[in-house]
């Protein structure tokens, strides 16, 4: 015996209507009989065609609910704004780590006597967190052009390191009379973007973008 898509009640593979339910097996219902073996199957699909039957008790039927498939959050693709910050202020860490290293290996010589002089005054501390810094800041630039969560991690730590580092030259070396204003108002524009970018990389993790 063949049974009913809606409520398995066993029927004929031939009748028109389900007794229990009252289901219509034909007309703008679209339903038909289960068939139980092969012959009322083979008997069902010439009767009703190839179409499949719509209930519960049909496996391949398809979901009640439908799926949004314009929600969500993209996750594909690169934001422009990423080329322009690993590109821009790589650019700059790359050109300060480069410098550093060419004066700390007297590959570039301070000819300049008083700039040897200060040079000279300078502790190992204040000419390492530069590097450390410098080492951080193209490490978080490089994992945020990947797109990797990791990036907030270092940049994070570049920018506390970078503060740090400054509020103790300010407190031990006078740096602010050294400096001037010009100086001064450049370093501030500088955290300012800096700023930014951490706050975008933080954006980018929160909405799912890194990985």
């Amino acid at each position: 015996m063949a049974k009913c898509p809606t409520c398995d009640a066993q029927v004929a593979w031939d009748s028109a209507e389900c007794q229990i339910c009252l289901t219509v097996f034909a007309g703008e219902s679209q339903r038909k009989p289960i068939g139980d073996s092969r012959d009322e199957k083979q008997k069902l699909r010439e009767r009703y065609g190839e179409v499949l039957p719509q209930g519960p008790s049909n496996p391949y039927a398809p979901p009640d609910a439908s799926v949004d498939e314009g929600s969500g959050p993209i996750q594909q693709g690169r934001p422009a704004l990423v080329w322009v910050i690993t590109i821009v202020f790589g650019f700059g860490v790359i050109w300060t780590l480069g410098w550093l290293l060419l004066v700390l290996t007297n590959i570039i010589p301070t000819y300049d006597e008083q700039g040897q002089a200060a040079w000279n005054r300078l502790s190992l501390a204040t000419v390492i967190v530069p590097l450390i810094n410098s080492s951080l800041s193209l490490c978080g630039l490089v994992l945020l052009f990947l797109m990797r969560t990791k990036a907030t991690v270092f940049l994070t730590a570049s920018f506390v390191l970078s503060v740090a580092g400054t509020a103790y030259s300010f407190a031990t070396q006078n740096m602010a009379a050294a400096m001037g204003t010009g100086g001064l108002t450049t370093m501030a524009i500088s955290y300012v973007l800096w700023a930014g970018v951490l706050w975008y990389a933080y954006q980018l993790r929160n909405d799912g973008r890194l990985r």
